[in-house]
Order: C-alpha cells, then sequence, then structure tokens
C-alpha cells in the first residue's frame, strides 16, 4: 500500500472472525472481557460482560492504548455484550469517548442493553456518541 490508496473496504465477516477469536488473554476476570482491534479505518473496542471495579486497571491501560493509537477517524465502543458497567470503568471510558471527540474523531455506540445506555446518559455521554443498534450497521452503512 503506497499511502495514496484507500483503505480496504471494512468486512463486517473479518469483524465476527476477530470477534470468534476473542480468547482468554482478552479476560479481566471470569465476568468480562476487553479486546481493542483496528478493522479497517475504525477502531473497535470491545467490552463484554459485567465491567466492574475488579477490571478498573485492565480498562485504564486499554483506555490508554486507544488514545495513544489514534491514528483511526472513528472509535466504536461495542457493548453490545456488555450486561453491566460500574461507575469507575463508566468513567474511564467516558473520558476516552469525549478526548477521543474533542479531537476530531467519530465515536460510535453499540448496545442493545437499555441500563448501560441509561448509565452514559446520565453522565452526558449521549451527546458524544452516535448510538447504533450493532457494528455492521457502522461498518456497512450502505
Amino acid at each position: 500500500m503506497t499511502g495514496t490508496e484507500p483503505p480496504p473496504k471494512v468486512d463486517t465477516k473479518r469483524y465476527q472472525r476477530m470477534i470468534e477469536e476473542f480468547n482468554e488473554s482478552s479476560a479481566v476476570d471470569r465476568n468480562c472481557r476487553l479486546q481493542l482491534m483496528r478493522i479497517g479505518e475504525h477502531l473497535v473496542f470491545k467490552i463484554e460482560g459485567q465491567a466492574n471495579k475488579a477490571g478498573y486497571g485492565m480498562l485504564t491501560t486499554k483506555a490508554m492504548e486507544i488514545l495513544t493509537a489514534r491514528a483511526s477517524a472513528s472509535l466504536i465502543v461495542d457493548l453490545s455484550l456488555c450486561e453491566a458497567i460500574a461507575s469507575s470503568p463508566l468513567g474511564v471510558l467516558g473520558f476516552v469517548m469525549m478526548t477521543y471527540k474533542r479531537g476530531g474523531g467519530r465515536v460510535y455506540l453499540v448496545s442493545s442493553n437499555e441500563t448501560v445506555r441509561k448509565s452514559l446518559r446520565i453522565l452526558g455521554l449521549d451527546k458524544v456518541y452516535e448510538a447504533k443498534d450493532s457494528v455492521d450497521e457502522v461498518l456497512s452503512p450502505e
């Protein structure tokens, strides 16, 4: 790739394969997994299970990776399999989302869990992200 070519078209099947490869090394504890991956021009941060205070340190580490890897035009926060998120991890996630947005990036949130969305609304983060029903909706907007 010479740098002048457009990035490859995002393949939702590729995203699905990456999720299927979601392994034990991504586990914070037995209740929570975190994964950070780049798909085309998107940076995807996936939280699965229950993000609680026990996973705060790992979440903070991933958050710093997101902010230092800031070469993507957009950040997709995939909470589609997140059952609950405690206040400490929620604060870190909010910081990442706001920082990304202030830096000119687009932030998408994927979550069907109304409890998680309500927590984000309480912090006013609903003004920072574009809510989507699935990652596929972001990856294949046509």
